[in-house]
């Protein structure tokens, strides 16, 4: 199985599969030592939609358990149900909802808690 520069990918079907595409596509997974329990993940460079797949991609890799932020639109049905199972926190970006708020109280309720966004 592949490492993406010193971290092994994940063992599992999904991790495989993952490891497999992200290989096709000439991406390449760049993991700082050591990981926090609790960070912010700067997924870069943010140039298309193409990017969350990328990055869900990466995830499953590497099997961290990572969440991200995304439109609340994305969350309605069908695909909400699916999006959150996948780490996804809705914010609404119209209005000022308490959104930073909201994540600050998840990293404080978790004692492991990774967050990926995309500048």
């Amino acid at each position: 199985m592949p490492a993406f520069d010193g971290h092994p990918a994940g063992a599992s079907p999904r991790a495989r599969l993952a490891v497999n595409v992200l290989a096709l596509c000439r991406w390449r997974v760049v993991v700082a030592r050591p990981i926090p329990e609790k960070a912010v993940i700067i997924f870069y460079p943010h140039t298309s939609n193409w990017d969350f797949i990328i990055g869900l991609l990466a995830k499953w890799a590497l099997e961290f358990d990572v969440h991200w932020v995304g439109k609340d639109s994305l969350f309605r049905a069908p695909l909400g149900r699916l999006f959150r199972g996948w780490g996804g926190i809705a914010v609404n970006r119209s209005e000022p909802t308490g959104s930073i708020a909201r994540l600050a109280e998840e990293f404080s309720a978790h004692d492991r808690f990774l967050l990926a966004l995309a500048p």
